[in-house]
């Protein structure tokens, strides 16, 4: 019961990022199909995909210090293409979907208005995530005019803090300046994505004030994923056991809490401090409880947590592969060459669910994913 509890309040937290998408009909459709294809079917199959990611580029102008994605600033000739994004896009017909744009640096594309409208028209939803330095007035104007539904921009910190974390300089400045050019009347429901570091959490509440001052609708304080390196050798060995090779994890890998092994104490007077906030909506992403945040730095450290990312949602690469997690660059198949609905119930896909689902991978450990 609580798993599918759980489940309805994926799905309402999306209905905050997406409002248009989900309607009574859509949340009754959910909490029949995912059941039935969790327990009933019990085969790993998975019903409708609910959302995905598009990581439409590797490319990235900033060098975040704890960006876990593969970035450069090279343009990969095997980036997918304009046409075969938008085919994808328009391949699911009217079947309503969360799509979020991400990267690498998206406004590196310069086919994001296109990408946009394709969404639009299909009839889904669309959301990004940027770190604002590209974004113009005129870049603003352009994408809310083509459709879109939400826009997150990454604030790590106050003005040093954040331009020491992206290693560019104004880079404060001109993230700030980027959220001004979508508050309107009218316009795109606007979030700060700020991934917790050891600066932050000295400056949180003024940091907070600077976020209320500017408009946002959410604040979303990220929590950092991490795993340490014997649960990393672990997990190469589990994969390879389960699945005949290695899969590669993208999480960091640390010897510590990438936010200090006294950060607890901090995380825990955050927590209390934003829970007293009613001038902003503030989040803990995922919304650990304070036993979680106080064993978090354990080896091992276990959770009772499940993960239904792989029944519900995907991540497509910049190539057109599709990986069954943000994390775990497993190939199921590429929407270049195979249509996505073949390889979401695949066999390849049914067999890593039924993993994922019997018990987590090590890897798996301290990931802000599972509910």
């Amino acid at each position: 019961m609580t798993l599918f509890k759980k489940r309805i309040e994926r799905v309402l937290n999306v209905n905050t990022l997406y409002p248009k998408l989900i309607t009574p009909s859509f949340i009754l459709k959910n909490s029949i199909l995912f059941p039935f294809h969790y327990l009933v079917k019990n085969n790993g199959s998975a019903p409708p995909i609910l959302g995905m990611d598009l990581k439409l580029t590797r490319r990235c102008n900033g060098k975040c210090e704890f960006c876990l994605t593969e970035t450069n600033n090279c343009f990969n000739k095997n980036e997918i293409t304009t046409k075969n994004i938008t085919d994808f896009i328009y391949s699911f017909k009217k079947q309503k979907i969360a799509f979020f744009i991400t990267g690498g640096e998206p406004f590196l594309r310069k086919d994001l208005n296109k990408i946009i409208k394709a969404i639009r028209l299909q009839g889904s939803y669309s959301g990004i995530v940027s770190n604002g330095i590209l974004i113009t007035k005129k870049r603003a104007d352009d994408i809310i005019q083509a459709g879109i539904d939400t826009v997150l921009i990454s604030v790590h910190g106050l003005e040093k803090s954040h331009n020491s974390i992206l290693k560019i300089k104004n880079a404060y400045q001109k993230s700030l300046k980027s959220i001004s050019y979508f508050k309107r009347k009218n316009g795109p429901y606007l979030m700060i994505n700020a991934v917790l570091n050891k600066h932050l959490l000295n400056e949180y509440k003024e940091f907070i004030d600077t976020a209320i001052v500017s408009g946002v609708d959410w604040l979303r304080f990220s929590i950092p994923s991490f795993i340490y390196p014997n649960e990393y050798l672990a997990d190469k060995k589990a994969t390879k056991k389960i699945f005949g090779k290695s899969i590669k994890n993208v999480q960091c890998v640390t010897n510590e809490n990438p936010l200090g092994q006294n950060s607890i104490p901090k995380l825990l007077a955050l927590k209390k401090y934003i829970s007293k906030i009613k001038s902003l909506k503030i989040s803990f992403y995922p919304n650990l409880t304070t036993k979680e945040i106080k064993d978090r730095n354990k080896i091992p450290f276990t959770t009772k947590r499940k993960c239904i990312i792989p029944f519900t949602s995907t991540f497509i690469s910049e190539e057109g592969e599709v990986y069954p997690c943000q994390f775990y660059c497993q190939s199921m198949g590429n929407v270049n060459t195979t249509n996505f609905n073949i390889i979401w119930n695949s066999a390849k896909y049914k067999k890593f669910r039924k993993v994922i689902k019997k018990k987590l991978l090590p890897g798996c450990a301290r990931c802000i994913k599972p509910i």
